[in-house]
């Protein structure tokens, strides 16, 4: 969040985002012979929906105060991959760890609502210069797990 003070008064800024993908791929494991362990690496594409928002309020005492919300929708190409080690506790129960990188970058993004006269639900959300707005949810990601098979 960011906060904004001067003489006439305040506002705040804040923005939310997140992207659900939807993948499908390949996962190889390779169980080391003689011992506990196991390893293995997968590699997931698919599609990302993308949500953004960016949210306002201000306060300008007796010029008024109020608040708005411009929410974003965009889309884009995902690709997921990752190495990971697991170590079996007993016959039906293991734990492990994963590393892995996530490419997802989406390159345009849309209003989801009309915002004013000049800004309507459908249009591209330009920045400064007239270029596309863009995210960047690529990095990347670790994990822990248990299972438990049965």
């Amino acid at each position: 969040m960011f906060q904004c003070l001067s003489g006439y008064g305040s506002s705040t800024f804040s923005t939310t985002g997140s992207l659900i993908p939807v993948t499908a791929g390949i996962a190889y494991d390779f169980r080391i012979p003689d011992t506990k362990f196991k390893v293995g690496a997968d590699v997931y594409g698919g599609y990302g929906f993308a949500n953004f928002e960016e949210k306002v309020n201000y306060d300008f005492g007796q010029y008024g105060s109020g608040s708005y919300d411009v929410p974003m929708t965009g889309g884009c190409f995902v690709i997921d991959s990752s190495l990971r080690a697991s170590y079996a506790i007993s016959s039906s129960i293991s734990a492990g760890l994963n590393v892995g990188y996530r490419q997802a970058k989406v390159t345009k993004l849309t209003f989801a609502k009309d915002i004013d006269s000049t800004d309507k639900k459908g249009d591209t959300v330009k920045e400064d210069e007239n270029k596309d707005y863009h995210l960047d949810f690529s990095g990347m990601t670790a994990g822990a797990s248990f299972i438990y098979n049965f």
